[in-house]
C-alpha cells in the first residue's frame, strides 16, 4: 500500500508539472523590452495578455500603468482569464466595476519609491507589500518531494504558476501567471470548518470568538485618511541631520489574527472527542488552579471560564505566516550560539513564547523536559491567509499547564516591534530590507477634518499611544547599535505611552534597551502612571562621565567583569546583550554605546498589561528618544542571570 500511494504521488506531482511546464513552453525568462511601459509591454504581447488588458482599460488603470512608477505586476495569460470566466460563469460584460476592480488590482503591486519584486526578492511566504486591493500575497516553493521528480514552479497564492519571470519594464516588473489570483474572502472560522478543523471551529462558534472573528479588521479612520489624502504619504522629519527630508507614511492599517489549532485526529489523540471532553480537558489545564479568578464560572462565554480560555489563548493578536514568527533575517543579529526567541500575547491575555528550531518555529519549550508545541507542515491543499488571519495547523494541544513556571520564569526580552502588533500585521518589521527599502518611515498620530467638517481622531497603534506633538520614525538598520535592526525614535515635544504585555505574577526589573548618542533625548519614564527617578539622559555614553553608570569595558578576567557589572546595576544600567552583533561589522553590542536602563522594580500581583509613559523634559523638538526593546526580568533569576 505504501509503494501504491507513493507511485499515485509521483504520477500526480508528476501530471501537475507538466501542466506547469507546457504552459511555460517556449516562454523567455526575460525580456529585453525595458523601454516599454507595463501597459506598453502588455499592448505588444497582446496575445499572450489581451484578456486582462481589457479588464485593466476597464477600471481605467491602463493609463496609470502606463506612467511613472515602479509596480510588480503578477499578470495572468489569456487562457488563464478565459478559464477564470468559464469556472465562474461569468465574463467581462458580466461584471460589475467592483468586482473588475477587485481582479485587477489584486494582480499589482504599487512599489512606491521602492524597486519592483523581481524574483530574486521572493519570499517563502507572504511579500510584504500590499497589493493595490491592500490584500497580500503569498509565495510558495515546492515540497521536497515535488522538487525530487523535478518541479522547481513557483506559485503564488498556492493555485497561480509563475510561467514567466522578470520581464523588466521601464516602470516596473512583470510576471506571467497560468491562473487569475483569487484572494480568500473567508473570514477564520469558515475557512477552519472548510478546512476540517471542525471541533475546533464548534468550540470557536460556542464560546463566541468566532462572532469576534468574523469582522474584518481594519482601522477605518486610518484608511479613510489615507484613500482621501488626508494623511499623506510624505510626512517632513524632524530629525536635524535628515534636514527635513519627506518620510513615507504606511499605506495601511489592518487588523488581524492568527489561530493555532489542533485537527480533529490530533484532538482525538489526546482524548478529546465533543465538546464536552474539551470542556474536561480545558477544566485540567485551565482551571482554577491556575486562573484563580476562574473558580465557578461556568458561563463559557466569559473570558474568566476555563473552556473560553482554552480557546481564546490559541488565538494571537496579531496575523503571523510560518515566516514571521521569528523572521529569518533576526539571524544575522544573534551570535551563532544564541536561541532566537520572541513573545506573542493571545487573546487570553496570556503570553506564548516562540523559538526558533530547524524545522521552524516551536511553541512554550518547557524547561524541565524540552516538550513544545510545533507548526505542522505547510497544508497545500488550502489557503491559510484570510482578510484578517492566518491559520496555522499545530502538532499537539496547546495547552497553558506550567507555562509560568517552566517557560515564563526567565529574562523575557521583546523588541518595541513585538509590542504593537500592527509591526506585523502590515508587514513593517525589518521592512527597511525590501528591494528599495527606506531607512526611515514616520508613523502619524492625530487628526483629520473629513468633507462633512468632522474631526476624525486616529491612531495606527493599538497598544501605543502618543500626542499629535509627538513624531515616530521606524528606523531600520543592519549597521547601528541596536537588536534585530528596527527600532523606534521619538522627536517632537513627545509623551507617548506604551503598554507593556501581561507577565506572571512577581517581583520584576522593567528595563529600556537603547544607544547612546549626542542626537538623543532626556524624558522623565512612569510605569502605571507612578514617575521613576530622576530622568533619563540617552547623550551620556558609556565612554562620557561613565561614573553615571559605572561602565567599565570588560576584560580577560571574568570575575572582575562581573563585579564590574553588579556596579552598573547599583546606578541603575546594564550593559547590552552579549548574544547580540552588528551585522554590518560583527562587533558584540555589549561592547559599544548600547546600554539598558532599569526603569524600576516593580511587584506586580496580578497577570495584566501595564503601561510605560515616557515625556520630553528639553526644549529641543529635534532630539531622538529611542526604544529598541524592553526586557521584564523576574526576580527568581536575577542572581543566575547570564550576560547574553
Amino acid at each position: 500500500m505504501k509503494n501504491l500511494y507513493l507511485l499515485v504521488m509521483v504520477v500526480l506531482l508528476s501530471a501537475q508539472l507538466q501542466s506547469c511546464t507546457d504552459a511555460n513552453e517556449g516562454a523567455l525568462e526575460f525580456s529585453t523590452k525595458e523601454e516599454l511601459l507595463v501597459t506598453s509591454f502588455l499592448e505588444a504581447e497582446a496575445d499572450t495578455y489581451s484578456e486582462f488588458l481589457a479588464l485593466m482599460r476597464a477600471c481605467r488603470i491602463d493609463k496609470m500603468l502606463n506612467a511613472y512608477g515602479s509596480y510588480a505586476c503578477f499578470i495572468p495569460t489569456n487562457e488563464a482569464v478565459r478559464a477564470y470566466y468559464a469556472e465562474k460563469g461569468t465574463s467581462l460584460e458580466q461584471l460589475n466595476a467592483e468586482e473588475v476592480e477587485a481582479i485587477v488590482f489584486n494582480h499589482i503591486i504599487s512599489c512606491g519609491n521602492s524597486d519592483p519584486i523581481e524574483s530574486h526578492s521572493f519570499p517563502n511566504g507572504t511579500i510584504n507589500t500590499a497589493t493595490m486591493s491592500g490584500r497580500y500575497l503569498q509565495i510558495s516553493y515546492p515540497a521536497e518531494e515535488e522538487v525530487a521528480i523535478g518541479n522547481d514552479s513557483v506559485f503564488v497564492n498556492k493555485t497561480a504558476c509563475i510561467i514567466r519571470k522578470d520581464q523588466k519594464v521601464h516602470n516596473g516588473v512583470v510576471h506571467t501567471i497560468n491562473r487569475v489570483v483569487e484572494v480568500s474572502s473567508a473570514t477564520l472560522p469558515g475557512m477552519l470548518e472548510a478546512a476540517g478543523f471542525t471541533l475546533f471551529a464548534e468550540a470557536l462558534k460556542a464560546t463566541g470568538w468566532a462572532d469576534y472573528l468574523e469582522v474584518t479588521k481594519e482601522n477605518a479612520d486610518y484608511e479613510k485618511g489615507k484613500k482621501s489624502g488626508d494623511i499623506p504619504d510624505r510626512i517632513a522629519t524632524l530629525i536635524s541631520y535628515d534636514n527635513s527630508a519627506l518620510r513615507k507614511t504606511p499605506d495601511h492599517c489592518f487588523y488581524g489574527f492568527t489561530v493555532l489549532a489542533e485537527s480533529d485526529e490530533t484532538l482525538r489523540t489526546a482524548g478529546i472527542t465533543d465538546l464536552a471532553s474539551m470542556k474536561a480537558y480545558a477544566e485540567a489545564h485551565y482551571g482554577s488552579d491556575v486562573f484563580p479568578d476562574g473558580d465557578g464560572v461556568t458561563d463559557i462565554t466569559d473570558p474568566r471560564n476555563s473552556f473560553n480560555r482554552f480557546v481564546a489563548y490559541h488565538i494571537i493578536d496579531r496575523m503571523l505566516d510560518r515566516s514571521d514568527f521569528i523572521p529569518s533575517y533576526w539571524k544575522q543579529f544573534y551570535v551563532q550560539s544564541a536561541t532566537l526567541v520572541d513573545y506573542v500575547e493571545t487573546l487570553a491575555n496570556r503570553l506564548i513564547e516562540v523559538q526558533q528550531s530547524a524545522s521552524g518555529p516551536i511553541f512554550n519549550k518547557r524547561m524541565d523536559n524540552g516538550l513544545s508545541v510545533a507548526l505542522k507542515p505547510q497544508n497545500n491543499d488550502f489557503l491559510n491567509v484570510t482578510d484578517n488571519g492566518v491559520l496555522h495547523e499545530i502538532d499537539k494541544v496547546l495547552s497553558y499547564e506550567g507555562v509560568e513556571t517552566q517557560v515564563l520564569n526567565k529574562r523575557l526580552r521583546m523588541d518595541v516591534t513585538s509590542l504593537v502588533p500592527e509591526m506585523t500585521t502590515n508587514k513593517l518589521r525589518g521592512w527597511y530590507q525590501s528591494p528599495g527599502g527606506e531607512t526611515l518611515m514616520i508613523i502619524p498620530s492625530g487628526s483629520f477634518t473629513n468633507s462633512e467638517g468632522q474631526t476624525i481622531k486616529y491612531d495606527y497603534f493599538q497598544n501605543l499611544k502618543y500626542t499629535e506633538s509627538s513624531q515616530l520614525h521606524i528606523y531600520g538598520t543592519t549597521g547601528d547599535y541596536n537588536n534585530l535592526g528596527d527600532e523606534f525614535l521619538f522627536v517632537g515635544k513627545y509623551d507617548l505611552t506604551l503598554r507593556l504585555p501581561p507577565v506572571p505574577p512577581g517581583r520584576y526589573e522593567i528595563r529600556v534597551g537603547y544607544s547612546a548618542n549626542s542626537n538623543r533625548a532626556v524624558s522623565q519614564l512612569y510605569v502605571d502612571g507612578m514617575p521613576c527617578g530622576i530622568p533619563l539622559d540617552m547623550k551620556i555614553s558609556p565612554t562620557y562621565k561613565n561614573e553615571l553608570m559605572g561602565w567599565v569595558a570588560d576584560g580577560d578576567d571574568e570575575t572582575v567583569n562581573r563585579d564590574n557589572d553588579k556596579a552598573m546595576k547599583n546606578h541603575g544600567y546594564m550593559k547590552a546583550p552579549a548574544s547580540v552583533k552588528i551585522p554590518s561589522s560583527g562587533e558584540i553590542l555589549r561592547d559599544k554605546s548600547a546600554l539598558r536602563k532599569i526603569v524600576d522594580v516593580r511587584t506586580w500581583l496580578k497577570t495584566e498589561p501595564h503601561y510605560l509613559r515616557i515625556k520630553s523634559v528639553e526644549e529641543s523638538t529635534q532630539a531622538q528618544m529611542m526604544i529598541d526593546y524592553i526586557e521584564l526580568v523576574p526576580s527568581t533569576v536575577w542572581e543566575t542571570e547570564d550576560i547574553n
